[in-house]
């Protein structure tokens, strides 16, 4: 079942009440959007002078929140509220891999690809931020690269590279804030 609001509705209960018809609208879509466990869904709105909006949704796995979390940090963002939910979707109708043709005897020993399910707990964080310094023009298609980067790694399992990943960015952006070196 698709995700939609009345979906998202049940489960967050009155704390999706805050949201207007046209927020709802855009996380279903974002919702929709994450076909794959490593997808991800951004979007980011400017509030006034310096403070933004960041709403991103992928798959829930370990590591999710401080990987983003740490990655604001590291592009020089204060995070002064966040609304951070997990929701939980049936899995889909359709089986996976599953072929129209009958089954017919392998001959080849290479080995078939199904494609992968659609990732069942999904993240909706949105995240209302201070910039710390001002936005380059690509600056946020530069930081939804590396989320989507770490994101892959973490569902992977490499959360290890992934922490390291966003330390060493957040200790090269305190470097150049601080001119050592």
């Amino acid at each position: 079942q698709p995700a939609n609001a009345n979906a998202i509705r049940e489960q967050l209960g009155s704390a999706y009440e805050q949201f207007d018809e046209a927020q709802r609208s855009c996380h279903v879509q974002m919702l929709q959007s994450i076909k794959k466990p490593e997808d991800v869904a951004f979007q980011v709105q400017l509030r006034s002078n310096n403070h933004w909006v960041i709403t991103v949704c992928t798959s829930d796995c370990l590591g999710a929140l401080s990987t983003i979390s740490g990655l604001l940090a590291a592009y020089h963002f204060d995070i002064v509220s966040a609304r951070i939910y997990t929701l939980e979707f049936p899995p889909s109708e359709e089986k996976i891999g599953a072929s129209s043709r009958p089954l017919q005897p392998r001959h080849s020993r290479r080995p078939r690809f199904a494609r992968a399910a659609p990732p069942r707990r999904r993240i909706l964080d949105i995240f209302e931020v201070r910039a710390l310094r001002g936005v380059a023009q690509d600056g946020w298609q530069q930081f939804e690269t590396d989320l989507s980067s770490l994101m892959a790694m973490l569902v992977k399992g490499e959360q290890n590279a992934a922490l390291n990943q966003v330390i060493e960015r957040f200790s090269e952006a305190v470097e150049n804030a601080y001119n050592y070196g």
